[in-house]
């Protein structure tokens, strides 16, 4: 009896796993060619910039048609920076020639540099209000809660804006922006009610909505914060060169 049980399950699960392959099979090819040509093109359409191809490649996260991606990435003529940017094949295959017809972008990373500094602008006015004088900040992970969580960066819907037109709010309450946001702080600024004070600063102005924005808060000696400023200057900092005296994690929930 327990033999057939056996059996009788080792037979559905292959039914189910010869199923998911066969639907993976059933699938048009991508054509990276196409994908690249879309990259590129969108990518110097878009930004009015020359970008140049580094690699292009097809990434598939389950056994599921609608996990396939592919993923171009670039960087700027002037620049060794990487950007991603991330192509949905379509599926339609009319000429029959083994190959999706059709792709489109779904979103990209270079957008999420253009307003990093613009939302980094607006976070730090908040904490100077709320008292903190002296602190280095860091704005990371820049994307949307409508972009899926095997991708990355901005929808290709977000719209080219300056840091005029910037205003954090809007833009958070109209494209559901989520992001990281890292403090680093002496401890001289240092108190037991830091973790409070930013939060009430946020949530006094109701910038978004409070699970959106994750803090980090890390604490350094006076004399390591020194250094770690001429560093920042210097674009050179390296946190794992420093001993972190306190490390608060949170979000505004």
């Amino acid at each position: 009896m327990k033999r057939l049980l056996r059996f009788s399950l080792l037979f559905s699960i292959s039914l189910v796993i010869s199923g998911m392959l066969s639907g993976c099979e059933d699938r048009p090819h991508s054509n990276i060619v196409e994908a690249e040509k879309l990259a590129m093109s969108y990518m110097e359409d878009k930004y009015n910039k020359t970008f140049i191809l580094n690699s292009c490649y097809e990434t598939n996260f389950s056994f599921d048609k609608e996990s396939v991606y592919i993923q171009a990435r670039m960087k700027l003529s002037d620049s060794d920076k990487e950007y991603f940017v991330n192509i949905k094949p379509l599926f339609t295959d009319k000429d029959k020639d083994g190959f999706s017809d059709s792709y489109t972008v779904t979103s990209d990373t270079y957008m999420s540099d253009i307003i990093e500094p613009m939302i980094k602008e607006d976070m730090d006015d908040v904490l100077k209000e709320a008292g903190f004088d002296s602190f280095v900040s860091y704005v990371e992970n820049i994307t949307q809660n409508c972009i899926g969580s095997n991708q990355s960066g901005l929808s290709r819907d977000f719209p080219l804006m300056t840091n005029d037109e910037f205003d954090l709010k809007k833009v958070m309450h109209d494209y559901d922006l989520t992001f990281f946001y890292q403090i680093y702080i002496p401890i001289s600024e240092y108190d037991n009610q830091i973790k409070n004070r930013i939060i009430e600063s946020y949530t006094s102005l109701s910038l978004f909505s409070a699970d959106l924005v994750f803090f980090h808060v890390y604490t350094y000696s006076d004399e390591d914060f020194v250094k770690i400023k001429e560093h920042v200057i210097n674009n050179d900092f390296n946190a794992n060169e420093f001993e972190i005296l306190n490390e608060i994690s949170f979000d505004l929930s």
